[in-house]
C-alpha cells in the first residue's frame, strides 16, 4: 500500500512538472509544409496555436480537427518539435486534394449533365473541397426532387486514376415492378392502358400520381378505395409499385 502511494505521488509530481513546463514553453515557429494552392494564411488563420503563445498540446489536437474541417486536405499531421531553452517549433504537414480539371457524371438518365453542372458549388481550377462537394450533393438531390424524381449521389470524389477528374455517381430511383391487385372484374390489360409508369424507367412521383388519378377518374371504384403501395425493400435503387 505504501509503495502504491509513493508511486501515485511520483506520478502526480511528474504530471505537474510537465504541465508547468508546458506553461513556460513558448511557440517559436510554425512551419507549414505540403500546401501548394491553399495559402499559409488560410491554414494559420484556422489554428489556435500562434507564434509567441505558450505551448499547449490540446490546442494542437484542436488545430488538426480545424484544418480537416476546412475540407481542402486528405491528410493533416501536426507535431511539436522541441527547441533550445524548452521552446517548440510546430510543423504542420498537409496533403491537399487535387485541383479540379473536369467532372465526370454518370447515372443521370433523367436530368441533363449540363443542368447538373450549372448547380455545382465547385468548378474547374479550384482545389477540390469536401465541404463544397457536400453542398453540391445536396443541390443535385434537391434538383431531382424539384423535377419530380428521386436520386442519391453515391459518389463525389477525385478519380484514383486521374485525380483532376471529379467523378460524380448518381443512383436514380427506378421502377421495379408495376402491378394491380384486388381487381375482380376489370382485366389487367385495362389497367396497363391507364398506367403510363413503366418498369425500368426512373420513378417520377408526379407521373405516378397522374396514373392513380386516371384510374380513380374512371368511376369504377368507390372514392377512397384506391391505394398505392411503394415497396423499396426488394432491391436498392428500385421501387415496386402496386395499385390495390
Amino acid at each position: 500500500m505504501a509503495n502504491r502511494r509513493v508511486l501515485t505521488l511520483a506520478l502526480m509530481a511528474a504530471i505537474a512538472a510537465q504541465a508547468a513546463a508546458q506553461q513556460t514553453s513558448v511557440i517559436k515557429e510554425i512551419v507549414v509544409r505540403g500546401n501548394r494552392r491553399v495559402q499559409n494564411e488560410v491554414i494559420l488563420g484556422a489554428m489556435r496555436t500562434k507564434v509567441g503563445q505558450p505551448y499547449i498540446q490540446a490546442n494542437l489536437e484542436a488545430d488538426k480537427l480545424a484544418l480537416q474541417d476546412l475540407g481542402f486536405f486528405e491528410n493533416v499531421d501536426i507535431r511539436a518539435v522541441p527547441q533550445a531553452a524548452g521552446d517548440y517549433q510546430i510543423t504542420v504537414d498537409v496533403s491537399e486534394y487535387p485541383e479540379i480539371k473536369e467532372f465526370q457524371i454518370s447515372g443521370n438518365s433523367s436530368l441533363k449533365t449540363e443542368d447538373i453542372l450549372k448547380i455545382l458549388t465547385v468548378s474547374p481550377g479550384q482545389v477540390f473541397n469536401l465541404n463544397a462537394a457536400t453542398q453540391s450533393t445536396r443541390a443535385i438531390e434537391d434538383l431531382y426532387v424539384r423535377r419530380g424524381f428521386f436520386a442519391r449521389v453515391i459518389g463525389f470524389a477525385p478519380s484514383t486514376e486521374s485525380p483532376g477528374t471529379i467523378v460524380i455517381t448518381i443512383q436514380e430511383l427506378r421502377v421495379g415492378t408495376v402491378s394491380v391487385q384486388g381487381n375482380r372484374q376489370t382485366k389487367d390489360w385495362v389497367f396497363r392502358r391507364l398506367i403510363r409508369t413503366r418498369s425500368g424507367e426512373a420513378f417520377n412521383g408526379e407521373k405516378w400520381g397522374k396514373d392513380l388519378r386516371r384510374i380513380a377518374n374512371t368511376g369504377w371504384f368507390e372514392p377512397g378505395t384506391i391505394r398505392s403501395v411503394e415497396n423499396t425493400e426488394n432491391e436498392e435503387g428500385k421501387v415496386d409499385l402496386t395499385v390495390e
